[in-house]
């Protein structure tokens, strides 16, 4: 399903107009980048959290003895969706 198709199903099921609907959506996408942004965690209850998730720096593993390769310090977005049939990693 894309932003699109999304924004499709909330029009029909509001009745919002699809102008209104995605500027509704663009806004809620926005609010969240912001706050992943601002290292915040963000939690929508049924759906998913998004947090922010800091890596060390470590060694890469494969071609350390040949040419030693150092990853810096990252961060990673990071979402854990709902668990709503016993393990939802088990449907994908």
């Amino acid at each position: 399903m894309t932003k699109q198709d999304i924004i499709n199903e909330v029009s029909l099921a509001t009745g919002l107009t699809k102008v209104e609907t995605e500027a509704v959506m663009n806004g809620v996408m926005t609010s969240i980048i912001e706050s992943l942004a601002k290292n915040e965690r963000v939690e929508l209850r049924g759906f998913g959290t998004f947090v922010v998730k800091h890596r060390k720096p470590k060694k890469h593993g494969i071609l350390e003895r040949v040419h030693p390769f150092i990853y810096q310090k990252e961060m990673h977005p990071h979402s854990n969706p709902p668990n709503i049939c016993g393990n939802a990693s088990m449907i994908f």
